[in-house]
């Protein structure tokens, strides 16, 4: 067969060559070569497009293959919360299964507990409990250093309580209102006669504002404050054992008698919300307070003597100065000076016992008194050596008896009035 007569064969395509061509004739490392373009590069060969078409449609087959295994077990894959795999053939839409009556009823009373009481249920809810009560009672072992200036003095007590609320630890929840706790002993809780009961043994400072104002005659209440510090009046009041609360015989305070006060409980109002807002501007704390009272008086006489003798020599000594010979200057005024000064340290005296007062006290009236009688002794002294001095030696003598006698005189009558205003 001719070279023409094979291309006519083959039509009007490519013509089919009638000898091997060189690209199948050539070695695998020279087709690897021939893939190289100038610059050393891979050069990927030409797909045939029917070749690139069969392979994308096998790619999407796959694709649509595994969506679809993928929906058919996305459903078994669903679970409740308890745990409870669902089926997921089932229909979703069917009304959901009733429980048992006995389940229905549980869940009612449950339900019913839960719930808060309407109209007459839930006012009697919402009524507060009544307050408990606590009996308290005192006794004074002790009562030692009375310290005027300072505002001071210590006791040493025991404290009981009586109650019946199981919630409640009034000897664990107490305070002393005026004072600081120095020692204490506490006794354990038992029951007596259907009562809890407990006591207490302390020794504390108690402040105190002593009135000085008749001081030596002065008398005075202290008081010892007890307080709850948790709970307020509507949950927990005190009410006083005043048939058992004593004070010890041998308690002994010098200057005054001792005896037992009233023991008294009342609600002290604090006036104020402590600057929590939320309880409104109005808002007030009252708290049961328990007091009891020692009575201190005074028996006799003898601390105004004790006190005040001092001075009143010193004003006798100023007095006896009239009786001096007017012409003896130095032992007429020396006894003048000597009194004044005498009086003045006495003054000094007071100011270490009694505290700071804007009030003229009994004990600084009856000081006044006395340096005053001496001055009023310098003046006439010097009133009668002018008239010796004007020759008129007569008068100065009946001037110094009718002083000596008038300020002396005066002198007793002042201190009886102001004793008995005080006293």
């Amino acid at each position: 067969m001719t070279r023409e007569s094979t291309e006519r064969s083959a039509g009007p395509g490519r013509p089919i060559p009638s000898t091997p061509s060189a690209e199948l004739l050539a070695s695998p490392a020279e087709r690897v070569a021939r893939t190289l373009d100038a610059a050393g590069r891979w050069r990927r060969p030409a797909l045939h497009p029917a070749a690139l078409r069969a392979a994308r449609g096998g790619l999407d087959a796959a694709v649509l293959g595994l969506a679809l295994l993928v929906t058919l077990l996305l459903p078994c894959l669903d679970a409740r919360a308890d745990g409870e795999v669902l089926d997921p053939w089932a229909d979703r839409d069917a009304p959901a299964e009733e429980p048992a009556p006995d389940s229905e009823a549980a869940d009612a009373g449950v339900a019913a507990a839960e719930a808060p009481e309407t109209e007459a249920g839930e006012a009697e809810a919402e009524t507060p409990a009544p307050p408990s009560e606590v009996k308290i009672g005192m006794y004074i072992n002790r009562l030692r250093d009375v310290n005027l200036r300072d505002g001071t003095f210590v006791v040493d007590f025991w404290m009981w309580f009586r109650w019946q609320n199981d919630d409640l630890h009034p000897a664990q929840t107490f305070e002393l209102v005026n004072g600081e706790i120095q020692n204490r002993i506490d006794s354990e809780v038992v029951d007596d006669l259907g009562y809890h009961y407990t006591s207490v043994r302390l020794v504390a400072t108690i402040y105190h504002v002593f009135d000085v104002d008749h001081f030596p005659y002065d008398n005075h209440t202290l008081h010892i404050d007890i307080e709850d510090v948790e709970s307020e009046s509507v949950t927990q009041f005190y009410t006083p054992d005043t048939a058992n609360s004593r004070v010890d015989p041998l308690v002994q305070v010098a200057g005054w008698d001792v005896s037992l006060g009233e023991t008294s409980a009342a609600d002290h109002i604090y006036d104020t919300n402590y600057g929590f807002l939320s309880l409104g501007e109005n808002a007030h704390a009252p708290y049961s307070r328990f007091t009891q009272k020692i009575e201190l008086r005074r028996g006799t006489g003898m601390p105004l003597l004790k006190l005040f003798w001092v001075t009143f020599l010193s004003v006798m000594l100023g007095l006896l100065a009239l009786r001096v010979h007017v012409t003896d200057l130095d032992a007429r005024f020396g006894l003048s000076v000597g009194s004044i000064f005498a009086a003045m340290a006495n003054t000094y005296v007071l100011g270490e016992i009694l505290p700071e007062t804007e009030a003229i006290t009994m004990a600084e009236q009856m000081n006044f008194l006395g340096v005053g009688t001496i001055f009023g002794a310098v003046f006439i002294s010097i009133a009668s050596i002018r008239l010796v001095y004007a020759g008129r030696e007569q008068a100065s003598r009946k001037l110094d008896w009718w002083a000596f006698v008038g300020l002396a005189t005066l002198y007793v009558i002042a201190n009886i009035v102001v004793v008995r205003l005080h006293g």
